[in-house]
């Protein structure tokens, strides 16, 4: 060690011996402590007989320079946050015996799809012997970019099956997967649905949303097709209508169906109408003014 008496002398013959102290490896200013011993010719220790004032000096470690670059990327949505995990030091190096670790929190990663691309961010942590060493290194990063693409995904509304008319509006919110999948932890949703009422067949329309665990609306992050099966309903139970016998006595004016109401005209002779749902008389043909017999028909509706 490199030292210079400021004050006094030594008796002839003496010399000095320094023993530096170690001093901390970390970034800092550390006192250079060191043990002054002094011995004469002879090798005998004679430190007791001076008084000695040792004025030290500060040793300065400074942040070692490193300098990281990560690359562009693309990634597809997964629903779960992505860490990137390519980097490269393109200056500096690391302490022998060091090592480099990602760190993976909110400052790093990706979730959602990004409407235009975003920094590839790392996060370095330096580790040595399992002790954190970082804050010893002064390091930098430059960025690429970073891209995260909508999940395909293509869902089909299936074909409904054994709806009966019932004089309800009915629907068949069943669909399936044709390709692609969720991410972790989604689910599908339909929001609205196609309906039927009368018999007869229609798109069967899906309105769908995919949503996460959390019940988080990520729909945005697919790129979501569909498919359409058929809404179809059919005809209703039975029914067995009949009309009925009309009669007077002869007054030379025509007997006319069309002179009487729906109820005086036809009856359930079998089966039954749904709730809200009515007769309704459109047209009648055939009268009879003479005594005799003959027959009528009627036209008709069933109305809701």
């Amino acid at each position: 060690s490199h030292f210079e008496i400021t004050k006094g002398s030594l008796y002839r013959g003496d010399e000095i011996v320094i023993t530096p102290h170690s001093i901390s490896a970390d970034v800092g200013r550390h006192d250079n402590s060191v043990t002054v011993t002094v011995y004469n010719d002879a090798g005998q220790d004679r430190t007791a007989y001076y008084d000695i004032n040792v004025d030290v000096c500060k040793v300065v470690i400074e942040k070692r320079p490193l300098s990281v670059t990560t690359p562009d990327g693309t990634l597809e949505y997964n629903g779960s946050r992505q860490y990137p995990d390519r980097y490269e030091i393109t200056s500096g190096s690391l302490v022998q015996g060091q090592y480099a670790e990602l760190v993976h929190n909110d400052k790093t990663g990706i979730t959602d799809v990004t409407n235009r691309p975003a920094e590839n961010r790392v996060q370095l942590k330096i580790v040595e012997s399992g002790r954190d060493v970082t804050r010893n290194y002064d390091i930098t990063y430059a960025y690429g970019s970073l891209t995260v693409k909508p999940r395909k995904i293509h869902l089909r509304s299936e074909d409904s099956c054994g709806l009966i008319y019932n004089g309800k509006e009915q629907s068949w919110a069943n669909y399936r997967i044709d390709s692609g999948s969720l991410g972790a932890g989604h689910s599908v949703k339909v929001k609205k649905a196609a309906t039927q009422k009368i018999p007869g067949s229609t798109q069967n329309e899906l309105d769908f949303a995919i949503v996460s665990n959390s019940g988080k609306d990520v729909t945005k992050n697919y790129d979501l097709t569909v498919a359409y099966g058929t809404l179809t309903v059919e005809k209703g139970a039975h029914l067995h209508l009949k009309l009925l016998d009309l009669a007077k006595t002869y007054d030379a004016a025509a007997l006319d169906p069309s002179d009487y109401d729906v109820k005086q005209l036809i009856s359930v002779a079998d089966g039954s109408l749904f709730k809200d749902d009515t007769i309704e008389i459109v047209s009648t043909r055939g009268t009879q003014t003479d005594a005799g017999v003959s027959t009528y028909t009627v036209t008709y509706r069933i109305m809701h």
